[in-house]
């Protein structure tokens, strides 16, 4: 590959985030075959850990994985703050909003924060029907997580 398309192909590459939204919220076409489908979806997963420089090391993608879904359970505000802090690990997410939430004298008690989904409810507005809607979509994350998981075990 010469160096001008590889500098071409470099201009076009999407940002870690970008990247991560795209994988996670393809969805199958009504046209495509299971096999394209989950063909495509590997792909925007590769490029995903490709650009967070992941390298298929499995301790790398334990980290992304749990930072993740750390901040899917935490307030929007902070989210927004670790994602500023361009966080790596788990334990620094942990730390960093220890310190955001006791500085900003801010306190979540009481109150059930989703990011993934969009929704934001205060024990006051919660659901009273038993549809578990949250919980379904976060069992489909975990086993998505694991089977991704299990993926890259084998490939070592």
């Amino acid at each position: 590959m010469t160096r001008f398309k590889k500098e071409v192909l470099k201009a076009y590459e999407l940002v870690p985030e970008a990247y991560r939204q795209k994988c996670r919220s393809y969805k199958k076409f009504d046209s495509q075959t299971y096999v394209e489908f989950a063909r495509e979806k590997e792909d925007l997963f590769d490029k995903w850990l490709t650009s967070k420089k992941i390298d298929k090391n499995f301790d790398n993608l334990r980290q992304l994985m749990l930072l993740e879904e750390f901040k899917q359970c935490v307030h929007l505000d902070l989210k927004t703050h670790l994602d500023d802090k361009t966080v790596e690990t788990l334990q620094d997410a942990a730390v960093i909003s220890d310190n955001y939430t006791l500085s900003h004298k801010r306190s979540f008690k009481g109150q059930n924060f989703n990011t993934s989904s969009g929704n934001y409810k205060n024990q006051s507005t919660e659901r009273t029907d038993s549809k578990p809607v949250a919980q379904n979509k976060s069992q489909s994350s975990y086993i998505c997580l694991v089977q991704n998981l299990i993926l890259l075990r084998r490939s070592h």
